[in-house]
């Protein structure tokens, strides 16, 4: 009821929030840790999976004595394994990127044999260009399952890379069953959900927001009967300073990305 009285219940007060904010974060560090031991572990068992199927791989061969198909699914898909094993965060040159790309489409080909065809369309300059790991397949693999699969014939998949202006344009078009306006609506709501089943396409948007701001998101244009067009665009001077120059190879890359930015727009 007096100055000493205010000064004691300051005093407690202050203990009190910071007992609390030390037990805060002890807490931030323990969950930190247990995120970490369940990161290592979803690590361990992908790297068994590969040591595994590089096993599989020399048992076909001792039984066959040569190459077959199997010996060839096993290899692509340990490459797609180890390619996806490595850091989500380091770029990769467009040209890796299309190479995982085409063992995908390789493993693809024993289950769908001729039910899609898959083109590539780009100017080969572009090739060297840093681009995020693991940004293009999603998109294909959402082409083959949810347009061209559900076709009675065959369809075509298209991946194409234009310049325009300032920017790059990511496409994926494919001659699938296509969606109408509402279904379109649904998948865009859907992809800007953390939470939903469509678990490719989320991830896909969500990373080229974090890395080059709303104006990157994946953009979708469909016709029900006619077809599908996913896409995205980078700014050139996004894609020029996205790589750290510790690391020498994205480093070539990130300077290949300022000499490309710096020639005349062609397309």
């Amino acid at each position: 009821k007096d100055e000493y009285d205010i000064i004691l219940n300051n005093l407690v007060q202050l203990f009190l929030n910071q007992t609390f904010l030390r037990s805060q974060l002890a807490l931030k560090e323990q969950e930190q840790k247990l995120a970490e031991m369940t990161a290592l572990q979803l690590q361990i068992n992908p790297h068994f999976l590969f040591n595994t199927l590089q096993t599989l791989d020399f048992k076909a061969m001792e039984y066959t004595h040569k190459p077959t198909a199997v010996n060839q699914m096993i290899e692509a898909l340990s490459d797609i394994l180890k390619y996806s094993l490595q850091n989500p965060h380091s770029m990769v040159t467009l040209k890796d990127e299309i190479d995982y790309l085409k063992k995908y489409d390789s493993i693809q080909r024993y289950r769908y044999e001729d039910k899609y065809i898959l083109y590539y369309e780009y100017e080969k300059e572009l090739e060297s260009i840093p681009i995020m790991r693991l940004i293009l397949q999603p998109l294909i693999e959402n082409s083959l399952y949810h347009g061209i699969k559900p076709l009675e014939g065959s369809g075509f998949i298209k991946l194409r890379i234009v310049r325009r202006g300032g920017h790059l344009i990511f496409s994926v078009i494919d001659s699938g069953v296509g969606m109408e306006k509402a279904d379109i609506q649904k998948l865009y709501e859907k992809i800007a959900n953390p939470g939903s089943e469509n678990i490719g396409l989320t991830n896909v948007n969500s990373r080229l927001i974090m890395r080059y701001g709303e104006c990157a998101g994946l953009k979708i244009l469909s016709k029900k009967g006619m077809g599908t067009c996913i896409s995205f665009r980078i700014s050139i001077k996004e894609i020029a300073c996205s790589v750290p120059h510790k690391d020498t190879k994205a480093h070539q890359a990130s300077k290949s990305a300022v000499i490309f930015q710096d020639m005349p727009n062609k397309i």
